[in-house]
């Protein structure tokens, strides 16, 4: 049907359906806007506030949606391969999930991320409805144009974070922008779309509108820049590469008339920016392709996880939302950086993302999506598309990038076949699909209500606890615990945090009502070891939580949760988890069982192909612990222990918790020539360990050391040591008698 007839079908519809059809096409508009949501009093501000607020409206949406195409087919989405095969690829997540060791996880997902098979259906049936009910080139431009418009507002904003202006969100003179979005990736990928879909929007734009799009799509690019994710910028050239051979047709074509001018203009153009930037942070990280760099590196690393992951579930996968027990299963030492590994819940790569968590079956209808798409999109829009695909190779899909991703899915849908769906036409069959949708997003609002309740108690929970204000903190624990059907996880885990942190400094009173919510943490916590077994952080959180229970409560409330050995057991089924490791050698370090503590950071050693400076250090730690323990001291573990620490310190690893701590060890003990190795090698780099170092000397009677000491540290520059320090040094002044050392000592100390 031609728009004039759509129209024209519009106008004759009574004033019920017209006010229905005006509100869903607000509502889709409205999408829109979600990009600039931020709900700072909740975990995940920047993700949980746009995700719920987006699946809200969803909600709000498909029964209206569907009271109008049951009786005008005009409205019903067309019949296309794009919208056919995303519909495939829900079901094909549906079954993965329901196939993976934790349906609830891969269904709804977690608060950080707000993605599962929960999220993927709100994103179709906003597909749906698009496709659907725009269906005039003037819905698609107007759509574009606010999302551009968002975008704009969201890349100033993130500008705006290069600053300390109060109530910026993340105005902290940062490196890395992230505007609205909350993540520099997720920004720049989410910039990186409306670029293209303001260019798309440039040929048919009046002349002032064109000036307004084509500034906005610079100031789109800057920010784009200065996010300095690599992938985008990559993706951002190879969309123009693209654009520019579907335009001019070849290479050879771009020199020859006016595109030699637009080239040598652009060219000017883009060897400004450059200059612009050569100088910053920004460019140095940009430029840098070095596959041994930290960021590079683990995502290699990561990229090779997942493949041995997706080759162990071939056909569906892992299950969505899953790859972090794929990530504890094939943990790779080389990830082991510091104390507790580097964490990914992500590939960082959609290809191997579907191929870890959906299998072969997934990825292939995923691919025949993408190129269903790619087709039917006009050539700007095709470039636009090459360019976020660039940009996911190196990333993955959060809603805002997503959000576009899904406009362009839509409206390669609209451009299709014109045909519209069938549906019943039996007044019976409509009214109970009318029921069932209707029942559907009443659950899906009253989830959704729960769940930003839940979130906003249990962040209520955790400032309270914060604030010494345990009644509290229990109080909104308890009610988030109630009150969240879908993020049970996140809130058993931000709970475990919050309480067991607390339980350690609470008064008597409040211990009766601290152990009856651990006993039903430590019975939950054990539950979700038993729906998600190769998860290695379920197996910490419950841990942390029976430890408490092990020193506060003489193990009343840990029945069975606790039993086996919970670190134990997870590294029986997890041996490469290092991170469990390096927990139980907290663990019995703390019990004083040194000679273990050896063994279990020996190993840790042994996994990792370049053993790090900070396990030299734990190593050393250990040994040191062991030798001061024994009456009288073992001289040689001692001096062994206290080697292994310099050179970790000579290594670069210079822990202030680690090195108060193994100080505070020394001091006790009375070893202070150990102490004193222990500052020297520190203040070689640090030269603000100068101060501790001459107190040492003076524990031990060396005035004359400790006062030239006392005077290198006085001599130090501004900003080597902060005000604190300085009222240190005045004291150290004060016991040596110098009192014009003490004077210039207290002066500086004023900030």
């Amino acid at each position: 049907m031609t728009h004039d007839g759509i129209q024209g079908s519009v106008q004759a519809l009574g004033l019920i359906d017209r006010v229905l059809i005006r509100v869903i096409r607000s509502g889709l508009f409205l999408t829109a806007f979600i990009p600039l949501v931020i709900f700072q009093r909740t975990f995940s501000p920047f993700f949980f506030g746009k995700e719920i607020l987006f699946r809200l409206l969803i909600e709000l949406l498909a029964p209206l949606y569907l009271f109008v195409v049951l009786r005008h087919p005009v409205m019903r989405p067309p019949r296309s391969l794009p919208l056919l095969l995303l519909w495939v690829s829900v079901a094909v997540a549906i079954i993965a999930g329901l196939a993976s060791a934790n349906p609830q996880l891969s269904f709804f997902g977690t608060w950080e991320r707000m993605g599962g098979v929960f999220t993927l259906l709100h994103g179709a049936l906003l597909v749906t409805m698009l496709s659907g009910m725009f269906q005039s080139r003037g819905d698609w431009r107007t759509l574009f144009g606010l999302s551009v418009g968002v975008a704009l507002v969201s890349a100033l904003y993130g500008m705006l974070q290069l600053t300390t202006i109060p109530g910026i969100a993340g105005a902290t003179s940062r490196f890395r922008i992230f505007g609205t979005i909350g993540n520099p990736a997720a920004f720049a990928g989410y910039l990186l779309v409306n670029v293209f879909l303001g260019l798309a929007l440039l040929p048919s734009s009046s002349l002032r509108a064109r000036t307004a799009i084509g500034v906005s799509t610079l100031v789109l690019g800057g920010g784009i820049l200065l996010s300095a994710v690599r992938g985008a910028v990559a993706g951002l050239i190879a969309g123009l590469c693209f654009l520019g051979y579907l335009k001019w047709g070849g290479v050879s074509a771009l020199f020859r008339g006016r595109r030699m001018v637009m080239l040598v203009v652009g060219a000017l153009l883009l060897g400004g920016v450059l200059f612009f930037f050569s100088n910053t942070d920004h460019w140095t990280r940009l430029v840098r392709f070095d596959l041994f760099w930290e960021t590079i590196g683990q995502r290699l690393v990561v990229w090779w996880m997942g493949i041995r992951g997706a080759a162990q579930h071939p056909m569906l996968g892992w299950g969505p939302e899953q790859f972090p027990s794929l990530y504890s299963v094939w943990f790779d030492a080389r990830l082991f950086t510091n104390a507790q590994g580097v964490i990914f819940d992500r590939a960082h790569n959609i290809i191997v993302d579907i191929a870890s968590t959906q299998g072969l079956i997934g990825l292939t209808v995923y691919a025949a999506l993408l190129w269903a798409t790619f087709i039917r999109l006009p050539g700007v829009l095709k470039a636009g598309f090459v360019a976020v695909l660039g940009h996911l190779l190196f990333f993955f899909d959060l809603l805002p990038t997503a959000l576009l991703v899904g406009y362009l899915i839509a409206y390669a849908a609209h451009r299709g076949d014109s045909a519209r769906w069938r549906m019943p036409t039996g007044k019976r069959v409509q009214g109970v699909s009318t029921v069932v949708v209707v029942a559907l997003s009443v659950g899906g609002l009253l989830l959704n209500i729960g769940s930003l309740t839940s979130n906003l108690a249990v962040a209520r929970s955790y400032t309270a606890f914060a604030t010494g204000n345990g009644v509290d903190g229990i109080r909104f624990g308890e009610v988030a615990m109630g009150r969240e059907r879908m993020f049970l996880q996140d809130v058993r885990r931000k709970y475990t945090e919050g309480l067991v942190g607390y339980a350690f400094r609470a008064s008597p009173e409040e211990r009766e009502a601290i152990g009856g919510s651990l006993k039903n943490l430590l019975g939950a916590l054990r539950e979700e070891i038993d729906h998600t077994p190769d998860d290695y952080a379920g197996y910490l959180y419950l841990y942390k939580a029976c430890r408490a229970n092990r020193m506060l409560f003489s193990d009343a409330y840990g029945d069975s949760a606790c039993s086996p050995d919970v670190l134990t057991e997870g590294i029986r089924r997890l041996p490469r988890a290092l991170p469990l490791q390096d927990e139980q050698y907290n663990g019995l370090m703390e019990a004083g069982k040194f000679s273990d503590a050896i063994i279990v950071v020996s190993g840790i050693r042994a996994a990792l192909e370049q053993p790090s400076s900070e396990t030299l250090f734990m190593l050393g730690a250990a040994r040191v612990s062991m030798a001061v323990a024994r009456v009288p001291h073992d001289p040689s573990a001692l001096q062994e222990g206290m080697w292994e620490i310099q050179s970790a310190i000579d290594g670069g690893y210079r822990d202030a918790g680690a090195v108060q701590a193994a100080a505070q060890l020394l001091e006790r003990s009375r070893e202070f020539s150990s102490e004193l190795a222990l500052f020297s090698a520190l203040a070689r780099f640090e030269p603000r360990y100068l101060v501790p170092l001459a107190y040492t000397h003076l524990i031990i009677g060396e005035k004359d050391a400790a006062h030239q000491i006392a005077d290198q540290a006085l001599a130090l520059p501004d900003g080597v040591l902060s005000p604190a320090g300085f009222q240190v040094l005045a004291e150290l002044y004060r016991l040596l008698g110098d009192t014009a050392g003490r004077s210039r000592a207290f002066l500086r100390s004023t900030p």
